[in-house]
This record gives C-alpha cells, structure tokens and sequence, in this order.
C-alpha cells in the first residue's frame, strides 16, 4: 500500500434504476423465485463449463475439485466489442 494525498473518489455512484411499471404496487423489487431465474445457465452454457461448478459454492472453488469433474474442454466467452 502507498499514500496518495491527491487520490479522489467519485462523488456520485451509479446505481441501477428501474421502471416504474403501472400494474406493480408501489415497493416492488422486480426478482425470480427459486430455480426460475433463466439467466442462471448463460455463463455455463457458454463457456462449456459445467453448470454444477459455477454453483457449487466453497465446496467448487478449490483446485481439488477438478479431479471430482474429470476432463473438461472450455471455450472462452466472445470477447466485448470496443468502441
């Protein structure tokens, strides 16, 4: 660590927003119950790694685990496009 006497912060942070939709009650947080959220698969199905792994917690983080899944031959995810 070093000090930076001239390090500035951001006043302001950007935090998501959300459209007020006429047919909610006011206070609704839009969100999917259990097992019904579809994005859930998209990093697994598009890397080929296996969807057990991506959420298995601290129980998938450490190296050991890779002898539990076997051989697995991933892709990389597309890269984004730059401006």
């Amino acid at each position: 660590m070093m000090l930076n006497p001239d390090q500035q912060f951001p006043t302001q942070r950007r935090l998501p927003t959300f459209d007020e939709v006429a047919t909610h009650t006011k206070g609704y947080v839009p969100h999917y119950l259990p097992g019904q959220n579809p994005s859930l698969r998209g990093f697994s199905d598009g890397t080929r790694f296996p969807y057990e792994a991506t959420r298995g917690g601290k129980e998938t983080m450490h190296p050991e685990y890779r002898s539990q899944v076997g051989d697995v031959r991933t892709r990389p995810l597309p890269r984004a496009a730059t401006p």
